[in-house]
């Protein structure tokens, strides 16, 4: 129950048995889907897994992407993909990315963005290469969200109706 709304979450770490016998792109999902739900990334408008987790959650949902685009379920990846866009560069309401009231990035993400980006710089990702150039910007604004990292975000990682991953 969430929000005063009660849903039913698939245990979809009891189909993992069934990998071995089924499609490569189902049995992914159903690995991505496992990890989703046996450790929700947020409750109550606000993360509950590390930042670190945010980005190879992301990765693996990008990847997916990347190796099943016909699959009949790349848009609830791509929507999975989007969320954590959001949560990567945003944050949520109750956990933004840069605190209310010192416009300050947190600093738990500062050194598991920086962290990330290091120990995967060989890695060839779209969300990646996202991700440093952000880090680029708000490394020159001292980790601050300035008028130049919001220009950023509006240019690169936009909120709304036109915020789909295509």
């Amino acid at each position: 129950m969430l929000e005063g709304s009660l849903y039913p979450i698939m245990n979809y770490a009891a189909l993992v048995k069934y990998n071995s016998e089924i499609k490569e792109d189902i049995s992914s999902y159903i690995n991505i889907m496992t990890q989703e739900t046996k450790n929700l990334p947020a409750d109550d408008g606000a993360l509950v897994i590390g930042y670190q987790e945010i980005l190879l959650r992301a990765l693996s949902q990008e990847r997916f992407l990347e190796l099943y685009p016909k699959s009949n379920r790349a848009k609830q990846v791509r929507d999975l993909l989007n969320s954590y866009t959001l949560y990567t560069f945003y944050g949520l309401n109750n956990t933004p990315l840069f605190d209310y009231d010192t416009n300050k990035m947190v600093a738990n993400a500062q050194r598991g963005y920086n962290g990330v980006l290091q120990r995967l710089v060989s890695v060839d990702s779209e969300f990646l290469t996202k991700l440093d150039a952000f880090m680029d910007v708000v490394k020159e604004a001292k980790y601050e969200k300035t008028a130049a990292v919001v220009k950023w975000l509006e240019q690169n990682v936009p909120t709304g109706a036109d915020a789909a991953i295509k």
